[in-house]
């Protein structure tokens, strides 16, 4: 699977908590999968808000640039996983990018569906057509 620049759009997502769904629905977004912005290995994965418009602007980001490299790939299915910290400019709070993660499930070559995963709070949420 080539994830260089890619953008799956979703009409649908369901949140899991704990492994138990809590809620979802109808939700428009944009997963966007592309080579590292930073110039560092791996890739940088965003989350846009496309309920208006589907094109991808800075100010309707639903999930900030995470940095993510490959874990494990398989022919139907590939995994993520963050990496790196994140330092808040302000208040210098450190964020490992490993409490995310991404699974793209991509039977036949064609992505069905992406999930997100925020591992410190054990939700994930996937996204579908």
């Amino acid at each position: 699977m080539n994830f260089h620049d890619l953008v799956f759009y979703s009409g649908h997502h369901y949140r899991f908590e704990s492994g138990i769904e809590v809620g979802g629905g109808a939700a428009k977004r944009a997963i966007r999968i592309q080579d590292s912005i930073s110039g560092n290995e791996g890739y940088s994965v965003t989350i846009y808000d496309t309920e208006e418009s589907e094109v991808l602007m800075a100010d309707r980001v639903s999930m900030s640039t995470k940095p993510m490299k490959i874990v494990s790939s398989a022919s139907d299915e590939t995994t993520m996983r963050g990496w790196g910290i994140y330092t808040h400019p302000f208040v210098g709070i450190q964020i490992p990018y490993s409490n995310y993660g991404l699974t793209i499930y991509h039977p036949g070559g064609v992505i069905q569906k992406i999930t997100l995963h925020m591992f410190d709070k054990n939700v994930d949420i996937e996204y579908k057509f």
